[in-house]
């Protein structure tokens, strides 16, 4: 299935296509809250200069996103997202090899978007497996 995501090589802008959303480095937090998406966004609090929101969308194709996305100082600094079939969303069902496996098929997304995975002039994008959360994770940090 196709990445419900695109990240653009040069510039670190994140665009998901189905919410529809479009980010960028150090986008101010009153830009995404006056987009569609950013007004059904969850405020998830924040402190010291930070505050987090998260968003959950549902795809077309029966996979189900879920978006995390912290300000620093009222701009975009870092967003932590996923996707995976609804029926997998549950502890009913987890499975920590299936995590390992969506870990490195969303490394291979990575790298087929921008060549590689790691740092970049805008910032880092990666994947890895996140032990707190027991989940698969892809993760953008902006410079």
């Amino acid at each position: 299935m196709d990445a419900p995501f695109e990240i653009e090589p040069k510039s670190g802008v994140l665009r998901f296509a189905q919410i529809p959303l479009t980010l960028a480095p150090n986008q101010p937090v009153a830009a995404f809250l006056a987009t569609a998406a950013g007004a059904r966004a969850t405020d998830g609090g924040g402190n010291d200069g930070w505050q987090q929101y998260q968003l959950v969308h549902d795809l077309s194709d029966g996979r189900v996103l879920g978006v995390s996305l912290f300000f620093f100082n009222a701009c975009l600094t870092k967003i932590r997202f996923d996707y995976r079939p609804k029926s997998e969303c549950g502890w009913s069902n987890w499975s920590e090899k299936r995590e390992l496996a969506r870990t490195a098929d969303y490394e291979r997304e990575i790298v087929r978007q921008l060549g590689s995975r790691g740092r970049f002039q805008w910032g880092v994008a990666d994947a890895g497996y996140d032990d707190k959360a027991a989940s698969a994770i892809l993760f953008v940090n902006y410079a």
